[in-house]
């Protein structure tokens, strides 16, 4: 620190991970911060806007060394699953696939900030720009058949590049004789792009296949794509009546060569948000409080494959001597046939599943002196996960891991709580 106004702090990392062979075992991660305390500065003395006034500039290099539970640069054997693989009763051994060339994923962060305060700091809050750039990225990646013992393994392949805007703001907004009322609010901007996906660049390159569907073995509704953000939904374009219902089994013709291919398939949406909002507030009067927490995603989507699954009265008969029983949308839908291969691959089923939550809401009580002896204390009742408001038809617009499909989660419980603290 010099002068109490400019500020300088640099740190330096040297982390080894056991998930690297010894020849890249070790990365070194960097980061620079400076900052001016602008309200610190002699021209600033006299002025009575600014309580807070900071500009910020740093750059940091993080690692990531995540390549799945085991360590995918050693050659192993492991014994079959299949009861069927054996030899005069002994398990069958057979090669894992292994890169031992496998390295450190590493992110560099650019940032640019200003720190502001109003009236003593009674407003108070943060605006920051930042662009992170990705390389050497650890995908679990197809590979050429005999070239190694597994046709998928990890390796470092591609670059990815997010940037953004973050806003945050809090302020005592009222605070008159018993009654005070504090609140913050916070949003982010995010973009997520992949600009590279193979060792060399290949504009050809179609792009890696993630997100698995209940479609049977090797359906997967999401891939990643140069131009792209990650996990981006990869689906037929549904062919509707002049109502606007879907009509089963029919799809665009993209590329009008006369019949329903994988060719056909395009890019829509992410199951990544363009914003993330936040809003908090607390009120107090006398010895009472309350205070609630409000949450929302804008711009993400989710493949619906709960419904995708379960999308045609034909699923009633399934063979089985009884029928069975059906998902409630499926009246939405009107398929009355079987789903053909493609059905389960529809945009039909991708949706907007923007949201805003209610995550808790809490009154309590204060109290001191109780019955005139020096007990104090606090009685509260909360609630967890108060409620959602979407126009997703699913269960819950979040769902579990990166790829933005629904198709195993359970509801998230509404939990109510009663507490009492008592210090004597």
């Amino acid at each position: 620190t010099l002068m109490n106004r400019d500020l300088l702090t640099a740190t330096i990392r040297r982390d080894g991970s056991s998930r690297f062979s010894s020849d890249n075992r070790w990365g070194i991660f960097p980061s620079l911060a400076l900052a001016w305390s602008i309200t610190n500065e002699p021209f600033m003395k006299n002025q009575q806007l600014f309580s807070t006034l900071k500009l910020r500039l740093s750059y940091g290099r993080t690692g990531q060394q995540d390549v799945g539970d085991y360590y995918a640069y050693i050659p192993s054997y492991i014994f079959s699953t299949n009861p069927n693989s054996t030899y005069l009763g002994s398990g069958l051994l057979k090669p894992e696939g292994y890169n031992p060339n496998l390295k450190w994923e590493s992110t560099d962060t650019y940032n640019l900030g200003f720190d502001f305060g109003f009236l003593n700091n009674r407003i108070n809050g943060t605006i920051d720009v930042y662009k992170k750039k990705t390389k050497d990225l650890l995908v679990r990646s197809d590979v050429a058949a005999g070239t190694n013992s597994s046709n998928r393994m990890y390796m470092n392949i591609g670059n990815m590049e997010n940037h953004g805007v973050e806003f945050n703001i809090n302020a005592n907004v009222l605070h008159i004789n018993d009654f005070s009322w504090n609140a913050g609010f916070n949003a982010t901007w995010n973009k997520s792009e992949i600009t590279k996906l193979t060792a060399a660049n290949n504009p050809d390159y179609d792009g890696i296949e993630t997100s698995g569907i209940s479609a049977g073995t090797g359906g997967n509704i999401g891939r990643h794509r140069v131009g792209y953000a990650p996990y981006s939904f990869y689906t037929f374009q549904q062919v509707y009546d002049t109502d606007g219902k879907p009509i089963q089994n029919a799809f665009v013709d993209r590329n009008g060569d006369g019949e329903i291919t994988d060719a056909d398939k395009y890019m829509k949406h992410s199951p990544m948000p363009d914003w993330y909002l936040g809003f908090s507030s607390q009120f107090r009067y006398k010895k009472w409080d309350l205070g609630f927490n409000l949450r929302a995603n804008i711009g993400n989507y989710v493949f619906n494959d709960v419904l995708g699954g379960n999308s045609t009265v034909a699923n009633a008969y399934g063979g089985q001597g009884a029928l069975s029983n059906l998902y409630q949308d499926v009246v939405k839908t009107g398929f009355t046939q079987a789903n053909d291969k493609n059905q389960n691959f529809s945009d039909y089923f991708l949706e907007n599943a923007s949201f805003l939550k209610m995550d808790n809401l809490t009154l309590g009580y204060s109290f001191e002196n109780l019955f005139k002896t020096k007990i104090a204390g606090r009685i509260s009742f909360s609630m967890q996960n108060v409620f959602a408001i979407t126009d997703y038809s699913g269960l819950d617009p979040e769902v579990p891991g990166s790829g933005g499909v629904d198709n195993n989660i359970w509801p998230r419980p509404k939990t109510y709580t009663l507490g009492l603290n008592i210090n004597f």
